[in-house]
């Protein structure tokens, strides 16, 4: 994995209170693609949680939105935590323009969404991350460090595997932070 991973950029570490409010940045539910409502606690247990920032309109989005939930289904089957928890989850942050957009183009994925009537969060969380185009997907750890803001391009390469890509960095942040 050495060059590969070499051609990924070190995340600096997230501000602490930001790592520490990551969770309540994200808001207080998430709903899944029947409606129904999930306290985000039961959500956000998992190793790596990334946003995913799309929209139906988007061409790019479109052909990226497959890959990524082959790899979210590749991950979920292929990986599993000792604490039972998740080893991956994602948070869908839709820029689609109309309730009825978001609902078609998120039935077709598996986790979870901030609720499309909160523009208000999703636009937050867009400007939060410096987040200027889409498709984007920025991985998160469990403190709520960044660990990748480049999710899509190592999603696109790698499929599940980029999951190992993740924990290579977790490592190396860590690694950096107890120095």
């Amino acid at each position: 994995m050495g060059s590969y991973f070499s051609s990924y950029n070190h995340e600096p570490n997230t501000p602490q209170q930001d790592r520490t409010n990551y969770k309540t940045l994200l808001g207080d539910q998430f709903q899944d693609n029947n409606g129904a409502n999930h306290q985000k606690d039961v959500v956000l247990n998992a190793r790596f949680t990334a946003i995913y920032f799309s929209a139906h309109w988007c061409p790019p989005c479109r052909q990226f939105t497959p890959q990524l939930v082959t790899a979210y289904q590749g991950i979920q089957s292929q990986q599993s935590n000792s604490d039972g928890t998740k080893p991956f989850e994602v948070i869908f942050s839709s820029r689609d323009r109309s309730q009825d957009a978001f609902s078609g183009y998120f039935s077709s994925m598996p986790w979870m969404a901030i609720p499309y009537s909160d523009e208000n969060l999703r636009t937050d969380l867009m400007q939060r991350f410096s987040v200027r185009t889409i498709p984007t997907l920025i991985v998160l750890g469990r403190d709520g460090s960044i660990i990748t803001r480049d999710a899509r391009n190592q999603v696109a390469s790698l499929g599940p595997k980029a999951y190992s890509v993740w924990e290579e960095l977790e490592s190396k942040k860590n690694a950096s932070v107890n120095e």
